[in-house]
């Protein structure tokens, strides 16, 4: 694991430290943590989102097919780091 300092203000802090009680975080390193990786995801979500608009743009006016709309799913699940089965894709 590597190591980051950071410096906060302390009303920062103030609600670091109540989030912590309020969502029973072990300490504010958890939370700190978990905000980041929040944060990771809402960026790939993101990006996977932007690059089904962008590859589906060239089916604007035409049938997306089954085997299309699978292989997206299948290009965002990938992106996200999801387990899935063919049995998943409807």
């Amino acid at each position: 694991m590597q190591l980051i300092h950071i410096k906060i203000d302390k009303t920062m802090k103030q609600d670091i430290e109540l989030l912590c009680k309020d969502y029973s975080f072990a300490n504010t390193t958890e939370f700190i943590r978990d905000s980041i990786r929040k944060n990771i995801e809402a960026h790939k979500t993101k990006y996977a989102l932007q690059l089904l608009r962008k590859n589906f743009k060239s089916f604007e006016g035409t049938h997306i097919t089954k085997a299309e709309k699978a292989a997206a799913f299948k290009e965002l699940a990938k992106l996200k780091g999801w387990r899935i089965n063919d049995s998943d894709i409807g």
